[in-house]
């Protein structure tokens, strides 16, 4: 094709027909910038079609894995609102006098607030895009900002967490450690709480009565609503938004 356009230039300048040959050089060149054009065109075609399907396939992943992260975040929220239930009645006993409580509730509400459960997010979504700084393949501009935001939103959450399990690590556990048997799960009909070498009074102690108040701070903290939102609020609010934003047809 360019000898052929070639043998045309060069009977024109040996035939002396400048200005047909200079129009036909414009037409050349208009020619090939369409051509250009075209195939820039097609190129970006191509590249958005491949975006196109990649952005499915990633909305798919995010779509499952906040599906999951729904469920494994109400599990956690469930747990977390039965201990700091759990503490309010104990709390509600104070000051506690051994000749009229009821032991076996007592037993049960002490078991439950020391349980610990984390929140383990699946990631899997977030960690790809991160990873390849593919953000901007994300087209919906509310979706692509709740994604960049969720890590953080995340690690706030988290820090509560931590700030609880680390009162009990450190300052729960020690204490009845002391004052009560460890409840093993191969015998769960043990009942520390009746051993004949556990001494109750540490129940009517104002150590004890600080620390169940401190453990329902704390849960307070992470599960119960305020003046302001809470990271709870915001977690349960961002999970629905990407759920919803990320499904695919």
């Amino acid at each position: 094709m360019i000898k052929f356009f070639r043998r045309i230039r060069q009977k024109l300048l040996n035939e002396g027909k400048l200005k047909r040959y200079f129009i036909y050089a414009i037409g050349e060149i208009l020619l090939v910038m369409i051509g250009i054009l075209l195939a820039l065109q097609i190129n970006n075609w191509n590249t958005n079609e491949m975006n196109r399907q990649l952005e499915e396939k990633i909305l798919k992943q995010v779509h499952a894995d906040f599906q999951q992260n729904k469920i494994r975040f109400e599990k956690v929220t469930s747990r977390r609102l039965r201990n700091l239930e759990n503490c309010n009645k104990i709390i509600e006993m104070f000051p506690i006098d051994l000749k009229e409580v009821n032991l076996d509730n007592l037993s049960l509400y002490l078991k439950t607030i020391s349980n610990r459960s984390t929140f383990n997010p699946a990631n899997g979504a977030i960690n790809t895009l991160v990873s390849s700084a593919s953000f901007d393949i994300i087209s919906n501009e509310q979706l692509r900002a709740l994604l960049i935001q969720w890590k953080d939103l995340v690690a706030d959450y988290l820090e509560d967490e931590a700030i609880a399990d680390y009162h009990l690590v450190n300052f729960w556990d020690p204490y009845m450690d002391k004052k009560l048997l460890q409840r093993l799960h191969d015998h769960p009909k043990i009942e520390t709480i009746y051993d004949t070498r556990v001494n109750l009074n540490f129940l009517s102690t104002i150590e004890f009565e600080n620390l169940v108040i401190r453990r329902k701070l704390n849960l307070q903290r992470i599960v119960s609503p305020g003046d302001e939102i809470t990271e709870l609020e915001m977690m349960k609010g961002t999970i629905d938004k990407i759920i919803g934003l990320s499904t695919t047809h």
